[in-house]
């Protein structure tokens, strides 16, 4: 009688198509470190809040706490944290559940208000599509009443 495998069971690959993709995600990591800016090292000075950034190329930027909105209000302990995650395309913060991109953070750094305002833009749109249970009551509830409340007419 044949052993029984469930049709779900992972198909179990061969060394030589382990090495293949291991080989496959090295060139994509490759090129990657080719194409985004990649973070070798990051100091927080207490003393000032702020961070110094160093990029695998050598360029070192430097940047303050508070230009990153999710620790404005993070203590300094909480800040000296902060780690240049494996691939060396981010930074995380763990203590705070914050991660970074470089690239991200360099744009926002040096694309000045008009590049912030957009990503805040996008992500009010984004936040504007959720749906929630409380956000479904209330439409229902303007339904019933003739729909949304109509704007004041400015005159």
């Amino acid at each position: 009688m044949d052993k029984f495998e469930p049709r779900w069971a992972p198909r179990l690959e061969t060394d030589a198509e382990f090495l293949e993709r291991f080989k496959q995600a090295e060139r994509a990591g490759e090129e990657l470190a080719s194409t985004e800016p990649c973070a070798k090292a990051i100091v927080f000075q207490a003393e000032n809040r702020t961070f110094t950034l160093t990029l695998t190329g050598g360029t070192t930027i430097g940047f303050a706490a508070d230009a990153v909105p999710e620790l404005e209000n993070a203590s300094d302990s909480a800040l000296a944290s902060a780690e240049i995650i494996p691939s060396g395309t981010g930074v995380s913060w763990r203590a705070l559940d914050v991660d970074v991109s470089v690239s991200g953070l360099v744009l926002a750094l040096l694309g000045g208000s008009e590049w912030r305002r957009s990503i805040r833009q996008a992500a009010n749109r984004q936040a504007a599509q959720t749906k929630s249970e409380a956000r479904t009551k209330a439409s229902r509830n303007n339904g019933r009443k003739g729909g949304r409340p109509r704007k004041a007419a400015q005159g």
